[in-house]
């Protein structure tokens, strides 16, 4: 049993379709997200996972450990029962919840309603935009994002708790319902400055896309989001857009059309992984020369494997 199966069966949160997401199903991940953030604790100790709340030793809240006093401590935080005991000064130190902004990026344009194995490409990146907002939420970060269609863009402004969190889950479904068509590289820097407007500087943001529309103009506006803000770059991509299917013939039909393609060619198989493999690095070279996070998923992936490795980029960033 995958490690994804083997927590949804012990949360009994099996996924209804492939090919599709709902409102409830995204707000049962809530579980799922916990368990995630657990095993992403487990590997980052030094940031809470999500790219959110930076820990901070400090005044705060939450309690984070006790150590021999200091010149410059607080001396208001000194632990009297530790001194008491040790015969030397301790002071407690905690750990500093800092509110900050989280922003879900979603890409569900034609390309992303694609899939030949786990699913859809677009239900995946809803699935794990969900459970990177669950795990915001639980950082008490100020939770948003933008859902993007061929059309249109849904904008989810941060807010505390699950409202922003929900405003978003809204978004995905109306994207859900919405008829793909084909998006130009205009209309992506279009909705990148939007994203730019909403963001403030500080700001955590997870992109969540197939990256296939990448221009100079998409990539400038890209630069100067990267320049204020935490970026993590997620690259969403299906197994038959790594690696041709086994040698063969093969029909492909879309909206009525049908296309005879052979994959028998030794030189176009390896031209075509070639291809895959230069697009990716490439993309990561972009984001994490500007100081972001790239990563790469594929629909054939565990979800919380995939997930935790996210939470666990964005910590350790």
């Amino acid at each position: 049993m995958t490690a994804v199966a083997s927590v949804m069966s012990e949360l009994h949160v099996p996924f209804s379709s492939p090919a599709s997401t709902s409102l409830s199903e995204l707000a049962t991940l809530q579980r799922v997200a916990m368990a995630v953030q657990s095993r992403a604790r487990k590997r980052v100790v030094t940031r809470s996972p999500g790219g959110s709340a930076a820990r901070v030793l400090g005044r705060g809240l939450d309690f984070a450990e006790v150590r021999e006093y200091r010149p410059g401590d607080d001396v208001r935080m000194i632990d009297w029962n530790v001194t008491a005991r040790t015969g030397s000064a301790h002071t407690k130190l905690f750990v500093e919840e800092r509110e900050r902004p989280c922003l879900i990026t979603i890409d569900y344009r034609a390309g992303m309603r694609f899939g030949t194995r786990g699913m859809y490409k677009s239900v995946l990146a809803a699935r794990l935009g969900a459970i990177l907002g669950w795990c915001a939420v639980a950082n008490n970060d100020r939770v948003g994002g933008v859902v993007s269609t061929d059309d249109r863009m849904h904008v989810a402004r941060p807010q505390s708790g699950r409202r922003g969190l929900f405003e978003l889950f809204r978004g995905l479904d109306l994207a859900q319902r919405a008829v793909p068509g084909t998006t130009t590289t205009e209309e992506m820097r279009q909705d990148l400055l939007r994203l730019k407007k909403l963001a403030s500087s500080g700001s955590s943001i997870c992109v969540i896309s197939d990256f296939a529309t990448m221009g100079e103009s998409v990539e400038s506006i890209y630069s100067a989001i990267l320049a204020t803000c935490d970026v993590t770059a997620i690259m969403v991509s299906d197994p038959v857009e790594a690696q041709l299917p086994p040698p063969g013939d093969y029909v492909l039909s879309h909206s009525g059309r049908r296309l005879a393609i052979s994959t028998n060619d030794d030189r176009t198989r390896a031209f075509y992984e070639t291809r895959f493999e230069q697009r990716k690095e490439s993309l990561k070279q972009f984001f994490s020369r500007r100081g972001g996070q790239f990563v790469s998923v594929s629909t054939q992936d565990d979800l919380i494997t995939s997930a935790t490795r996210v939470l666990t980029l964005s910590a350790g960033h």
